[in-house]
């Protein structure tokens, strides 16, 4: 796992090995799925998906490079975070006795 926290923006990459040419296509299908749910939602992270070859902010690493390798990304800005965990901090009150 890779984060990266910078002043606008947290990244997430997270590394995944496919079992097989099938579990390749499902997590193909699955990634195109969380990038349809961005589309419908502003509050949703960015999510990119690379098979075989490692994403820009891995470059000049030790990542895999391989037919069964994939990288998932989340890009998430921090004032959108900000707004829905400032919310729910907030609304949580201590139980009275």
């Amino acid at each position: 796992m890779y984060v990266e926290s910078k002043k606008d923006r947290v990244t997430v990459v997270f590394s995944t090995v496919f079992k097989d040419d099938d579990d390749v296509v499902i997590g193909k299908v699955f990634m195109q799925e969380f990038k349809e749910g961005r589309r419908a939602s502003h509050t949703a992270p960015q999510v990119l998906f690379s098979h075989r070859e490692p994403p820009l902010e891995l470059k000049d690493t030790d990542a895999a490079v391989g037919d069964n390798i994939g990288y998932i990304t989340f890009v998430r800005i921090w004032e959108i975070l900000w707004h829905l965990f400032s919310g729910k901090v907030y609304s949580i009150s201590a139980p009275r006795t």
